[in-house]
């Protein structure tokens, strides 16, 4: 990833990706789930059962037209529907079986939207603390990572998520996941170490009564989990197990994640 950015989509301390990057990486990896989506349409998607590669790529086209349609008119197009439920309601899903055509269609649509905008413009946003483009510039990348990385394993493993993206979407599951969507999901006591070993990133999290507290420094957790940052992001995501990473401690807490922290 990108550092000493003369645009970030990411402000703050530790800020390093811009939004030319955003893009390259969004145009990159939709490009990949495109040719994917030419082929194996009915193979079950491992990481999403049972769910099959036609219901993966029905999604995201689904999203990127959501997201897209709703950035450009500056309301949701449809209050009754989530991001991630309206492409899957019968009346929104695609009318093709050409899925390949429509879903690479629905990705350049999303991103001359979203790509076109200022990093700190004011957008509809799916975010209560964050209603800028830089939102959606950085989700929308991530979003398309993660799921690339589902469509691979339709038929291979698959490959790695940029590690500096993987930073920014450990950090956007901590700050804005956890918080918005599902805040007391890990409440309890005890204290968890994430730990990256293939680029700076670490992170403290402390439970309490009511949630987390995350601290992005080096300290001893009663239990750590150390690995690459693409498999750190997947395990957060239930895409990995943990035995598959390095650990220290207590691995009951990370057995109790798996088993809470689902969004």
């Amino acid at each position: 990833m990108c550092e000493n950015n003369k645009e970030s989509a990411r402000g703050g301390e530790g800020a390093s990706v811009e939004s030319a990057e955003y893009e390259k990486l969004f145009q990159q990896n939709t490009g990949l789930i495109t040719e994917l989506a030419k082929s194996n349409l009915d193979g079950l998607v491992p990481s999403m059962a049972p769910w099959v590669l036609r219901e993966l790529i029905i999604h995201l086209g689904g999203v990127w037209a959501f997201v897209s349609r709703s950035v450009a008119q500056g309301s949701s197009i449809d209050p009754n529907h989530g991001v991630a439920t309206w492409g899957m309601a019968e009346e929104n899903r695609p009318n093709t079986e050409n899925l390949a055509e429509w879903h690479s269609v629905e990705a350049q649509n999303l991103q001359k939207v979203i790509y076109s905008l200022k990093p700190d413009q004011n957008v509809w946003s799916s975010n209560l603390t964050d209603p800028t483009a830089s939102y959606w510039m950085r989700r929308m990348c991530i979003e398309a990572a993660i799921h690339r990385w589902d469509a691979q394993s339709v038929t291979t493993s698959g490959s790695e998520i940029d590690a500096g993206l993987a930073i920014e979407g450990i950090d956007e599951f901590l700050d804005f996941f956890i918080p918005q969507r599902i805040p007391t999901s890990f409440a309890g006591v005890g204290t968890v170490h994430f730990h990256c070993t293939d680029s700076p990133g670490e992170w403290l999290i402390t439970r309490t009564s009511k949630g987390i507290e995350v601290d992005r420094s080096h300290a001893k957790g009663d239990v750590a989990l150390r690995g690459a940052a693409s498999d750190l992001l997947l395990w957060m995501w239930g895409r990995k197990r943990f035995s598959e990473l390095e650990t220290f401690g207590d691995t009951n807490l990370l057995e109790e994640w798996q088993a809470k922290v689902h969004i």
